[in-house]
């Protein structure tokens, strides 16, 4: 090779070298830079030539990792390493400068930018990270929903069981007063136990749905307390349970929904009676400062696993989820009584030493200033008329019940004419219209949901009647939908009042009462 030649092969090669999209450099035996060379020194702030005469040791002192690797090249290995300077990722190649004697003179290294590659391995890890998470989520969603439609299951078919063996026993005949009575109270008592599942399956419905909504005005706290430990006196007293109150404070006032608070309260107590032994106390005690109202409800129960805890309001979860549990429940309550009170601008905690030690519920919310206080909503069976009381004499009533279902209209009737009622009966809305053209009625109760035609429908065809014709009948919904939205689209129809199902005999016959006596002013 000529020197023309020499001269253009070593034009080339630096050429190349100089525009590579790489960093190329040589280290001596002591680690200073010999070369560095190539377009990579850009994305590092650098030009070629820049760190000549430099100590990579020092120049890199603060990357242990690249520091560790550089050592390694320079006791003459040779290897490919991954290492990271600032956002850039960057894959070496060293390969040891061997001297005549065979030792170790420095190292060449072709460093090249892997950042794009490396964020694209980032991206698929997470990417698969993500999708085994959602796919162990909704593998434990669905494990969820099969024990909870087990527990749903076990729970709406246990009181079912007892129902249906006192009915067959009811049917018999063959019983005496006491035996009587028992099965009475019986259905009663599981009645009311799956309209709680159901209610509680509607407000958390609700909750999740962002619907529900507060009536909010000032509220003695010490009466939504006494209202609610009342309801759940009588079954403290028949598993010989202690209930305390201690009112520190009895002048303390929120500013909240009565009914919603008694409900989280209620929950709250019933709670803590359920899980206390016979002989056990449970106190409930309202304190106050400047700012707050502390209702806090303690017991010497069963207490709560330290793991369980942190889970302890999230909704379908129980402590005991096995077999062999000893309590019933959805694992509903205190999810609705957090969001009770989350939504007054309050919060909840729970305390326990432990299994076997107690715990203790407090529920702040913050004070109001004392004004126009609303009395609590009565609750509970023994606030209620029942329908073996004394009932209204509603001789010379007529009430029309439309429903399509046998079941239903056969109750209402049977209910109805227990108060001396006239009862007339229609099984769709058609004959329902038909026959508040060609009746003199009272009363309407007319259920929602029916097939061809439903209730909202037909009370406004009835509203457009003539008075002469029924168009002012005074009319009652009669329904198992029992949303806020219910209640407002039902009155917004037509309608005057509104009863949720399961219907409470006693509230039945009042609400015609009160119904027939306000045809009967306008009349």
């Amino acid at each position: 090779m000529n020197g023309f030649q020499l001269s253009y092969v070593q034009e080339l090669l630096s050429h190349v070298i100089s525009e590579a999209p790489v960093v190329l450099f040589a280290l001596d035996k002591e680690g200073v830079f010999l070369i560095s060379e190539g377009k990579g020194l850009a994305s590092l702030g650098l030009k070629p030539g820049d760190l000549v005469g430099t100590s990579a040791l020092e120049y890199y002192s603060d990357n242990t990792e690249l520091v560790h690797g550089i050592k390694r090249a320079l006791k003459g290995e040779t290897f490919k390493k991954t290492d990271r300077t600032k956002q850039t990722y960057w894959e070496t190649s060293y390969q040891p400068i061997k001297k005549e004697d065979g030792s170790c003179g420095g190292t060449i290294g072709v460093s090249i930018d892997i950042t794009e590659r490396m964020e694209a391995v980032r991206a698929d890890r997470e990417h698969l990270r993500r999708e085994r998470s959602l796919r162990i989520d909704a593998e434990n969603a669905s494990r969820s929903k099969d024990e909870f439609l087990a527990l749903l299951s076990h729970e709406l078919r246990t009181p079912m069981t007892a129902m249906l063996g006192w009915t067959f026993l009811l049917r018999s005949g063959d019983m005496n007063s006491d035996e009587f009575k028992s099965a009475l109270d019986a259905i009663e008592r599981n009645m009311k136990a799956q309209a709680q599942i159901i209610e509680d399956l509607l407000d958390v419905s609700r909750i999740v749905t962002g619907k529900v909504r507060l009536e909010t005005r000032p509220i003695e706290v010490d009466s939504i307390v006494q209202a609610a430990v009342d309801v759940v006196r009588p079954a403290a007293k028949a598993r010989k349970i202690e209930l305390r109150i201690e009112l520190r404070d009895p002048t303390a006032v929120v500013l909240g929904d009565p009914e919603r608070l008694q409900q989280a309260i209620w929950n709250l107590v019933s709670n803590a009676v359920k899980f206390s032994e016979e002989g056990q106390t449970v106190s409930v005690c309202i304190s106050k400062n400047e700012e707050e109202v502390t209702i806090s409800v303690c017991d010497e129960g069963g207490g709560i696993h330290e793991d369980y805890l942190p889970h302890l309001f999230d909704p379908f979860t129980q402590a005991e989820s096995s077999l062999t549990r000893e309590h019933g429940g959805l694992g509903l309550g205190l999810a609705i009584v957090r969001h009770i009170i989350d939504l007054h601008g309050g919060k909840i905690t729970a305390k326990s030493g432990g299994v076997g030690k107690g715990s203790v519920f407090e529920v702040v919310v913050p004070i109001a200033e004392s004004g126009s206080v609303a009395v609590p909503p009565e609750k509970g069976r023994q606030d209620r008329k029942t329908l073996f009381g004394k009932v209204p004499d509603l001789t010379g009533t007529r009430v029309l019940v439309v429903d399509d279902d046998a079941g239903t209209r056969t109750m209402l009737k049977a209910v109805l004419e227990y108060a001396k009622v006239d009862v007339t009966l229609a099984s769709s809305a058609a004959e329902g219209f038909e026959l508040v053209q060609s009746g003199n009625f009272h009363v309407l109760l007319i259920d929602i949901m029916m097939p061809g035609e439903d209730g909202h429908s037909l009370v406004r065809r009835i509203r457009e009647l003539s008075p002469e014709k029924g168009g002012d009948v005074p009319a009652t919904a009669v329904t198992a939908r029992v949303g806020i939205e219910d209640r407002t689209e039902a009155l917004k129809a037509g309608f005057q009042m509104y009863l949720p199902k399961p219907v409470e005999p006693a509230e039945l016959v009042v609400v015609v009462q009160a119904l027939a006596a306000e045809k009967t002013k306008r009349s």
